[in-house]
């Protein structure tokens, strides 16, 4: 059923690097992001949903007129996701709504509630979560003027601030951190452990910095292979 403002509710449930680990982190993320949001959306208190996902986050954004239906359900989806760490979850889990899970979206875009503050990729993936949810047809109008109000409102922060000035991502901060240890890495062969997330970050990072060589070491070979033909290994 598709929402209307008029008596509609907000709502944002979460589990973020604020409050939990990165192996909860880990368990609570979505595999299947279309499955996922079909799955919310058939609860019968969710008229309009998002789910945001990083490497530091798993949240979902929820349109309903019946809240306090919506809040347990919402809660039992998330736990849902963390079988093995149901403790643990339900001690990280955040809930908000209205004013506050719209200016908690707002916080996030504009990359202050980013592990690296002022962060630019976050921008980026709000945008996708919001397509994502369209192309799930799980999206309305309330969120559609809520993330692209969002979106908006991060690039203004960008352009208005120096918020995102200097290192603005985890692999950055840790290629930074590299220099000061070891000094400069031009010329110096690096081996990069992962080719998810931060390890592509991370690489991104460092061939800025000409090293004579970067390796990359996966799980899977297929990925290891794509990240080096991404850096023109």
């Amino acid at each position: 059923m598709e929402a209307s403002a008029v008596n509609s509710h907000i709502i944002n449930a979460r589990i973020t690097h604020q409050n939990s680990g990165i192996s909860l982190i880990e368990t609570a993320a979505v595999k299947d992001l279309q499955r996922a949001l079909k799955q919310l959306h058939d609860n019968e208190s969710v008229d309009e949903c998002v789910i945001l996902q990083t490497c530091n986050r798993t949240e979902a954004y929820i349109v309903s007129k019946d809240p306090e239906k919506a809040f347990d359900e919402l809660k039992e989806h998330l736990l849902d996701r963390c079988k093995t760490k149901t403790a643990e979850a339900k001690n990280a889990i955040e809930i908000c709504s209205n004013q506050d899970a719209l200016k908690h979206l707002l916080r996030v875009s504009s990359g202050l509630e980013s592990m690296v503050i002022g962060e630019d990729q976050i921008l980026g993936q709000v945008w996708d979560s919001y397509r994502a949810a369209k192309s799930a047809k799980t999206v309305g109008p309330i969120l559609k003027t809520v993330f692209t109000r969002a979106v908006s409102v991060g690039r203004r922060v960008r352009h208005e601030t120096q918020i995102n000035r200097g290192a603005v991502s985890v692999g950055s901060v840790a290629v930074e951190l590299a220099e000061t240890l070891l000094g400069s890495l031009n010329g110096k062969t690096v081996l990069v452990m992962g080719a998810g997330e931060t390890g592509t970050l991370v690489a991104k990072a460092l061939a800025t910095r000409c090293p004579h060589a970067i390796f990359i070491a996966n799980r899977t070979y297929e990925r290891a292979i794509k990240l080096a033909d991404e850096l023109k290994g």
